[in-house]
């Protein structure tokens, strides 16, 4: 055997694992990560899809809650890991909201690769059934005069930005009460330890469905057919007040177009997947699959928007 030929051999076999773990994404665990409180629904969601992961990509995925800094601490550990899609992270138009407000210039739109959503979930405006406010409208005049607590996620998420884009509009005097999650803000109102919570359908519906929440306001354009005495804020004549709070997942910007093909393919099909639509139905939420595409373009029309909420919220 002459030389060259023997130097092909020895290289050949450093080559082939190079082009194989390439080919083999995902070759190994992938961690994927919810920023809100366990039980919350963003770590619903992520055990949901995390439960999926092996029937659809053939691999394992463990899901890790990091809270805390209103998703700081989550999208760090994003950006610190490698853009290899082994890191994907449970986002919402919450995590969002605080790059418009307490993380502005901390972190970027421009750092992440948007995946898919998956889910959106109705805001609702809800007191405990022994509360004196019957109506959204009940509740609005009478914090004209007397300032009533509201509470609900985080310190400056897209709720407490709604809460104080209401106040703005209405005149009515809303202190709001930040929580880890949307549970501990349900646990307080039923409580009595607050007068309203401001969350999510997927949060109230259990304690709508036992008597014990009662839901007065919701972000939609229409009414919904399971809570026809909650009113849309649109109804109220604030229609800019209408929005819902989707839930997707993303990555490291430069995660590798191969990879990203893979999971879009997978998030494609976590959407449609039988299991999931029930999973979606009996959680009291709306599907809601975007791709790679719409998502980018979604994100960059709610950044705009929620931008102009704090502008608005703050001049008035």
């Amino acid at each position: 055997m002459n030389f060259k030929a023997l130097a092909r051999l020895l290289i050949l076999p450093l080559a082939l694992p190079l082009v194989a773990a390439d080919a083999a994404f995902p070759n190994k665990t992938i961690v994927l990560v919810a920023w809100s409180a366990a039980g919350s629904p963003v770590d619903v969601l992520a055990r949901e899809v995390a439960r999926l992961a092996p029937k659809y990509l053939h691999q394992s995925m463990i899901v890790e809650d990091k809270t805390g800094g209103d998703g700081a601490n989550a999208m760090q550990f994003i950006l610190s890991s490698p853009s290899d899609g082994y890191a994907l992270l449970i986002n919402t138009r919450s995590m969002m909201a605080t790059l418009n407000t307490d993380l502005r210039g901390k972190f970027t739109t421009e750092q992440f690769d948007f995946l898919a959503t998956l889910e959106t979930d109705p805001y609702a405006i809800a007191v405990r059934t022994e509360s004196p406010f019957k109506t959204i409208r009940d509740l609005l005049a009478s914090a004209k005069t007397t300032p009533i607590s509201i509470g609900g996620f985080g310190a400056d998420s897209a709720h407490a930005m709604l809460s104080r884009h209401l106040a703005a509009e209405s005149g009515a005097k809303l202190n709001w009460v930040p929580f880890n999650g949307g549970s501990a803000a349900l646990v307080a109102v039923l409580g009595g330890h607050m007068d309203a919570m401001l969350g999510n359908i997927s949060d109230q519906r259990a304690q709508v469905a036992d008597g014990k929440l009662r839901i007065l306001a919701v972000s939609t354009d229409k009414p919904l057919a399971d809570y026809p005495n909650a009113l849309p804020f649109r109804a109220l004549g604030y229609p800019d007040l209408t929005s819902s709070h989707w839930r997707g997942v993303m990555a490291k910007a430069g995660t590798p177009a191969d990879v990203t093909a893979k999971l879009d393919a997978f998030f494609k099909a976590v959407s449609k997947d039988a299991e999931f639509v029930a999973f979606v139905k009996n959680s009291g939420l709306l599907p809601y699959y975007n791709d790679r595409a719409a998502f980018a373009k979604l994100v960059k029309s709610d950044m705009e928007a929620m931008a102009k909420q704090t502008a608005a919220s703050v001049q008035k």
